[in-house]
């Protein structure tokens, strides 16, 4: 079946090569910039689909750009002037990453990317630098990149095993998405569970603020009648009050203790089950996407990298002062 000048196989192929070439871009992207090298992506596979969803569909605008509306997509191609590719591109990568963050946010609660420090931005999705970076390398995917690709795959890779490729991708890709999915859904859970018991924190802070002042104001009074009645009345009048207020604070001391230990735990049980799954699950996620905010709950996403990042270089200096100490001992 052709479909837009491509056949059914090539679609799904494509789709397949440029969510892996497009993850490998950002690898070398957060690489060079951030200097670390991190499994990119929302999924824990070596794919960014939006990439392949991306070039398909400039292949798709390319054949609809063309004179000849039966042609395949290599015919295509030299049918379109550079100019209107690039304008093209520029157009239809904009408007996928715009929706494409605005669903991610929507959905998940989470920014998986934020152009806020970039000039003319909108809403921190999109801005004009990347947009046009996007052109550029379509430009470059469609005169170069893709005629190069396509006689590569046909001579070397057969349909027979190409279709089994084809299906094996695919479903892993749809298990990557499932399980990618109930990861994040698990995070945004446990999260507002982290928000729920610093809210509880503060709304007992709070509580025991309007009550100690109160019991100041209270205490004001009695001890007022207590003048009026005498020295003795006043003495005992005192103590019972001491005894009260002493007894509130040890039971407002006691109840805050508990409310800061079970948001401890929660927070440590967080970290460890990051710190514990940094090549799949909570932990690449936090490292694959250093800037990425919560939209409900900014500081407790913040505070919670914060803390993996301080477990992380702990862990890593106390490798390396075990490894120094087995190289000591070696030596002696």
């Amino acid at each position: 079946m052709i479909i837009f000048g491509m056949e059914t196989y090539e679609m799904l192929e494509f789709f397949m090569i440029y969510s892996f070439l497009g993850w490998c871009l950002e690898v070398v992207y957060h690489a060079v910039s951030k200097g670390m090298i991190v499994n990119r992506g929302f999924l824990n596979g070596p794919v960014c689909p939006i990439y392949g969803f991306g070039v398909v569909s400039i292949f798709i605008m390319v054949h609809l750009l063309s004179t000849n509306k039966d042609g395949m997509l290599s015919q295509d191609i030299g049918q379109v002037s550079a100019l209107a590719i690039f304008l093209g591109g520029v157009v239809l990568s904009t408007l996928i990453e715009l929706i494409g963050g605005f669903a991610l946010d929507k959905i998940f609660h989470a920014r998986w990317w934020d152009y806020s420090d970039k000039p003319f931005n909108l809403n921190g999705y999109i801005c004009p630098e990347f947009s046009i970076l996007w052109g550029i390398g379509i430009l470059l995917i469609v005169r170069i990149v893709q005629p190069a690709m396509a006689d590569a795959t046909n001579s070397l890779i057969p349909r027979k095993y190409g279709w089994i490729a084809i299906a094996v991708f695919y479903c892993c890709l749809l298990a990557d998405i499932i399980v990618s999915v109930l990861i994040m859904a698990g995070l945004n859970k446990r999260i507002r569970e982290l928000d729920s018991a610093k809210k509880e924190m503060r709304k007992f802070s709070d509580g025991l603020t309007n009550v100690l002042a109160e019991s100041s104001i209270s205490t004001a009074r009695h001890l007022d009648e207590a003048r009026v009645q005498g020295a003795l009345a006043e003495a005992q009048l005192r103590d019972d009050i001491y005894e009260k207020s002493s007894e509130l604070r040890a039971s407002a001391d006691h109840r805050r203790q508990e409310l800061e230990e079970e948001y401890k735990l929660r927070r440590s049980e967080l970290i460890a089950k990051a710190s514990a799954h940094r090549i799949m699950g909570t932990g690449r996620l936090l490292r694959a996407f250093p800037d990425m905010t919560h939209r409900d709950h900014p500081e407790i996403l913040s505070a919670l990298r914060d803390e993996l990042k301080k477990h992380s270089t702990e862990a890593k200096t106390h490798k390396e002062n075990q490894t120094e100490q087995r190289t000591e001992s070696k030596r002696d």
